[in-house]
């Protein structure tokens, strides 16, 4: 049987991450549980979790502890295990991990590991989900700071209300788009979104084509979007059926360049990491993923 380390942070998913670890911790007792207490604190646990001789180490919370930890286990031969407990809950999504406390606490020991992509941003942490800049990481922001009535919201109208609120307020940029060499001009980019997975925003599947172990960053951008249309493309993207709308563009490549005019930020796996410019590259076969049968 594999040793396997539970990185757990204790605020994920509004406290639903410590109260899984609870429920792990006293049903399986070979589990070993670190505790994280600040940001970033999920690699620094999870690189203890490796000096320790665990095999796997498993991610309890949600999309922000599967990337810190995940940025600790990249290019390594420790697999990442994923107990979603957080609030989005979207890369346990692409590995079709189980829902279920137990059972994902239990496939850590007992799963299947394969090799898949990451990505990276130079000058900055690594990620495995997917990044963006513009819009999207202006609801991000706003998102991730809600104030005492929006925190009790469900997840899905709480991040749809913060869609509404930015943008009330984003005006768009001008952009280049730098995809392997090819250039293209996009005027209003609303938003673009990259990386090696599907999904984002608690279910939105916005890179629908995205396959994790392919080699190849998807990309899709919108530009010129009216509110009418924004509220229309969000019932699309949660479907993953947005690539044929007239404003939307899509493509695939190894390295992402963009320049922004203004300049706009960015946020890599959720996490607001920065301003545009920002390349985002492919890494692949670079992370060890414990997944179903």
């Amino acid at each position: 049987m594999p040793k396997v380390g539970f990185v757990v942070n204790p605020l994920g998913g509004n406290g639903r991450a410590f109260s899984a670890w609870q429920e792990v911790s006293l049903e399986i007792p070979e589990a070993q549980g670190y505790l994280t207490h600040h940001p970033g604190g999920g690699t620094e646990a999870a690189r203890q979790a490796v000096e320790d001789g665990c095999d796997v180490v498993a991610a309890v919370g949600g999309d922000g502890t599967v990337s810190e930890v995940a940025n600790a286990l990249i290019g390594s031969e420790v697999a990442l295990a994923i107990v979603p407990a957080g609030t989005g809950n979207d890369y346990a999504r692409s590995l079709n991990s189980p829902t279920s406390v137990l059972e994902a606490a239990r496939l850590a020991f007992e799963g299947q590991t394969k090799v898949v992509d990451t990505a990276k941003a130079p000058g900055n942490r690594s990620f495995v989900n997917v990044a963006g800049c513009g819009f999207d990481a202006e609801v991000m922001t706003t998102f991730n700071t809600p104030g005492p009535m929006m925190r009790r919201l469900p997840v899905k109208i709480r991040y749809y209300l913060s869609i509404l609120k930015t943008f009330a307020r984003y005006k768009g940029t001008n952009a280049s788009i730098d995809i392997d060499g090819q250039l293209r001009e996009v005027g209003n980019l609303l938003l673009l979104a990259c990386g090696p997975a599907m999904y984002y925003g608690a279910g939105m599947k916005v890179l629908p084509n995205a396959d994790l172990s392919d080699g190849w960053l998807d990309v899709v951008w919108g530009h010129d979007v009216s509110l009418g249309e924004l509220s229309k493309l969000m019932g699309l993207i949660y479907k993953g059926e947005h690539l044929a709308h007239p404003k939307v563009e899509s493509a695939r490549g190894k390295v992402i360049k963009v320049v922004a005019i203004p300049a706009t930020k960015f946020h890599l796996d959720g996490d607001v990491a920065g301003t545009t410019p920002v390349t985002f590259e492919i890494v692949p076969a670079s992370l060890r993923v414990v997944t179903p049968a």
